[in-house]
């Protein structure tokens, strides 16, 4: 798939998620912890810390809540552990050893998403126009165009003298070795190239 259309069907999804994406600034927020409401950020948060301190390097959990509309899951590299947001894109934030510090990196990455959007849709308009650029260059006569036709004509002259040659030390070892064949014949003995000849009649 070409970037440019990667790029439109990842706008799409980033518009729906703005769609779906409620409000949790302030006293909106809101988050839901394996079927637990919180709407006090640090007590959501010491929840989301001690779950991330509960799993094992290189692993992943199901999704263990929600916010803003969107399922959350958590995710441990090594010593990190990153909160995933699930839309139709993924977005992620990251789980500190501080409460209100993670939920603050989650909210974040919520309210980071239209400028994603905009990064996206600043990056399909340079993919656009370098496919116009492109096409524009594949619609017009190649420059050196003359210099490669001479090129390939001087490269199959080539060919064709190497061929001659090649055909021409051929025909001249075959005459040198009837040649020497000739001679050889001339200076046995008599006796020599009666047996010869006998032997040629067994054989054949």
């Amino acid at each position: 798939m070409s970037k440019l259309r990667a790029t439109e069907r990842e706008i799409a999804a980033i518009r729906e998620d703005l769609r779906t994406r409620t409000r949790t600034c302030g006293d909106d927020f809101s988050m839901t912890i394996e079927k637990e409401t919180f709407h006090d950020r640090t007590k959501a948060g010491r929840s989301l810390v001690f779950l991330a301190a509960a799993l094992k390097p290189f692993t992943s959990t199901k999704p263990i809540g929600s916010i803003a509309g969107f399922p959350i899951s958590l995710q441990r590299l090594e010593a990190r552990t990153n909160l995933l947001i699930h839309g139709k894109q993924t977005y992620q934030a990251n789980v500190s050893d501080n409460a209100l510090g993670t939920i603050a990196s989650l909210e974040h990455a919520l309210a980071s998403i239209p400028e994603l959007l905009q990064e996206r849709e600043t990056d399909l308009q340079r993919y656009g126009k370098q496919s116009d650029d492109l096409t524009k260059q594949l619609g017009q006569p190649f420059e050196h165009d003359g210099k490669l036709s001479a090129a390939t004509a001087r490269q199959q002259e080539i060919v064709t003298a190497l061929d001659i040659t090649k055909n021409q030390a051929s025909a001249k070892v075959d005459e040198g070795a009837a040649e020497i064949a000739d001679t050889l014949e001339k200076q046995l003995p008599e006796t020599t190239k009666k047996r010869l000849q006998k032997i040629a009649a067994i054989t054949t």
